[in-house]
């Protein structure tokens, strides 16, 4: 299959954890798609038939919670910021654990004959 071959200039530009993490997000976003597609039309429905019924129940008081809804979405925006750089972080770190352990899987043997073992082990516990 096509999909999953890659030529040498590609193999030597990418490490083996960075095509494995890059297929890993490609294929969320594809699922998020999805659900994101179902959500544009559904949310601002869900919404306003929420809101009709918060106003049968609780009248103007209502729109003093969506207002305070509202005000909080910067703070939302704020925390996301940190998540986002987060997340980047994680996926460098998976990046280069995979990296160390594919580099381990692939020198096995050289491993096992020098007896590096524990070094190899701590190597990828970092």
């Amino acid at each position: 299959s096509k999909v999953l071959s890659l030529s040498q200039a590609s193999r030597v530009q990418y490490s083996d954890g960075q095509i494995l993490n890059l297929m890993q997000v490609d294929s969320n976003r594809l699922a998020q798609s999805v659900q994101i597609l179902n959500d544009v039309w559904s949310i601002p429905l869900i919404f306003c038939i929420c809101l009709y019924f918060l106003y049968q129940q609780l009248g103007l008081a209502c729109f003093a919670a969506v207002g305070a809804m509202l005000l909080l979405a910067p703070a939302n925006a704020f925390v996301m910021k940190f998540y986002l750089k987060y997340s980047r972080q994680t996926m460098e770190r998976r990046d280069k654990r995979v990296k160390v352990l594919t580099e381990v899987l692939e020198g096995i043997k050289t491993v096992k004959y020098f007896g590096w073992e524990e070094q190899m082990q701590a190597k990828l516990m970092d």
